[in-house]
């Protein structure tokens, strides 16, 4: 019986000592998370006006796609090549 308990008693420190390890954490650690945030919250600052709806625009719009009249817009670059 005091076998038993021995080793019972070795094997729970054997394992709790595995728990208390920590790694350091590197300078870095956190960064991608905030980069991810960075890029998926809108700016708030951006424009400070609300947006107006025209019934007589959406209407003229709506038309013109129905027809098949959309103006394709402008192709957009980030650079300026």
């Amino acid at each position: 019986m005091k076998t038993i308990i021995v080793t019972l008693t070795a094997a729970s420190l054997l394992v709790l000592t595995g728990c208390t390890t920590q790694r350091p954490l590197g300078r870095d650690f956190g960064n991608a998370t905030q980069q991810n945030m960075a890029v998926q919250i809108a700016n708030p600052e951006v424009s400070k006006k609300a947006p107006t709806y025209d019934g007589a625009h959406t209407t003229t719009a709506v038309i013109k796609y129905r027809q098949g009249q959309v103006t394709e817009p402008e192709a957009q670059t980030t650079s300026e090549n």
